[in-house]
């Protein structure tokens, strides 16, 4: 069970990691564009 949790918590982790990119990545964009 712990071992799951585990890999729940870090498909999170990698996933709000790509979420703050993605976001990073736009920012950066639209300032460029303005």
């Amino acid at each position: 069970m712990a071992c799951v949790m585990f890999h729940a918590h870090q498909i999170i982790a990698l996933h709000i990691l790509n979420c703050i990119v993605s976001l990073f990545s736009t920012t950066k964009y639209v300032g460029k564009e303005q």
